[in-house]
């Protein structure tokens, strides 16, 4: 189940930030990476600016994915 129906916060999945400034810079959405995560991938960060997360981004849900490789 997604940590988010909990209140919390999701986890960031993917994203490229400025190293001088900090801001998130865009990497053309975060669609392509819905499919590791149930369709839950998100865009959290302000528009131009993508910042991927989902509430399924836990280890244990990883493990399942990478089948502890």
């Amino acid at each position: 189940s997604s940590r988010t129906r909990l209140g919390e916060k999701p986890d960031t999945v993917v994203g490229r930030k400025n190293a001088n400034t900090g801001k998130y810079l865009s990497i053309g959405g975060c669609q392509a990476f819905n499919g590791l995560f149930k369709g839950s991938v998100s865009n959290i960060g302000q528009a131009g600016a993508d910042n991927c997360a989902s509430g399924l981004a836990r280890p244990t849900y990883w493990t399942v994915q990478t089948q502890n490789r």
